[in-house]
């Protein structure tokens, strides 16, 4: 007889506001654990974007109008992950009383946590950040990368990249501000600039006068692409030189394919990457977005490049997967 899945049920939400950032992550864990247990993705009002997102990656959705909703579905064989802001210390008690086991997926580290194990990945964070309980399991750092799985593999691959002409462009699933098209604006006036490759997310805003935008330019070759999958995001860096990002889950999906990396930060919950980043030598930072003289900051990056691709070689294994794995399968 066939033994029955232990449930996972992950709350995120994602939508134009919020950004994709925590939806992109939380479904990388989904990856991870799909053939141990039966997992169930529980998200409020998603937009038909969101969904089709979710759909692709074939797990079990479910929609609910108010937390309550998502409470009442619980027992106490089940558990709960958490990837959000709004899951504070008073709702993570009431999810707790509900389930079995409670682990948060964080990356700032400003409340106090009530749950079972919390998963980082910013490598800058250390324990002595969390308030938590003396049994909270602390899985942080690029050992516990939440990536999903083309990118696990394309992190085992060293790259050689001598000359710079190709970019790679991608500000997340939203880039409120248009980011994207700025950054564009000062690339087709540098020299040697052969190739952009941009991708923009479901909920990007300016698809429209983007693309007008990009069919007037005549300076180099543009690639404008749209609600990529994991495989066709890594061959789009593997055809580029140097990736503009922002310090957030893409700029480790860029990481990972082993590629130069200007990044700086768009909101203050990608500062703790970016410091990280810094820190190790595995960018140039230009602080916060937009960048205020891109042709600068490629000279000096491109001084920098081989030393910045060697450290980055070095930061992912290509097992976080398994560590979260057995970190689930051991609660």
């Amino acid at each position: 007889m066939q033994k029955t899945k232990n449930r996972i049920f992950f709350r995120a939400d994602a939508d134009e506001t919020i950004g994709f950032g925590h939806l992109i992550r939380t479904l990388a864990l989904v990856s991870y654990l799909a053939e141990e247990f039966y997992c169930v993705f529980v998200i409020k009002k998603p937009s038909s974007t969101i969904l089709n997102i979710i759909k692709n990656e074939n797990i079990d959705i479910k929609k609910i109008n108010k937390e309550i909703d998502f409470f009442n579905i619980l027992n106490n064989k089940d558990i709960v992950v958490l990837d959000g802001y709004n899951y504070d210390l008073s709702y993570q008690i009431k999810a707790k009383e509900s389930c079995y086991k409670l682990v948060c997926i964080d990356d700032i580290a400003d409340q106090v946590f009530y749950c079972d194990a919390i998963i980082n990945h910013a490598g800058s964070v250390t324990a002595a950040d969390y308030n938590c309980q003396p049994y909270t399991k602390l899985l942080l750092g690029p050992r516990f990368a939440l990536l999903r799985r083309p990118f696990l593999l394309a992190s085992t691959n060293k790259r050689i990249i001598n000359k710079i002409n190709s970019y790679f462009i991608c500000f997340g699933g939203s880039d409120n501000e248009n980011f994207t098209k700025t950054t564009i604006e000062q690339l087709i006036t540098i020299d040697n600039v052969k190739k952009i490759n941009i991708v923009i997310g479901g909920g990007y805003q300016h698809s429209d006068n983007l693309n007008l935008y990009c069919k007037s330019i005549n300076e180099c070759e543009i690639n404008l692409h749209q609600n990529l999958d994991a495989n066709e995001m890594v061959n789009i860096i593997l055809d580029s030189h140097l990736a503009i990002v922002p310090s957030s889950s893409v700029s480790y999906e860029a990481l990972s394919v082993n590629i130069p990396i200007i990044t700086g930060y768009t909101v203050d919950n990608q500062k703790a990457i970016y410091n990280s980043l810094i820190k190790k030598e595995l960018v140039f930072g230009i602080g916060t977005f937009p960048i205020k003289n891109l042709a600068e900051s490629i000279g000096i990056l491109n001084t920098k490049k081989n030393k910045m691709m060697e450290n980055q070689f070095h930061v992912f294994d290509g097992k976080s997967s398994e560590r979260l794995l057995k970190m689930f399968k051991n609660l």
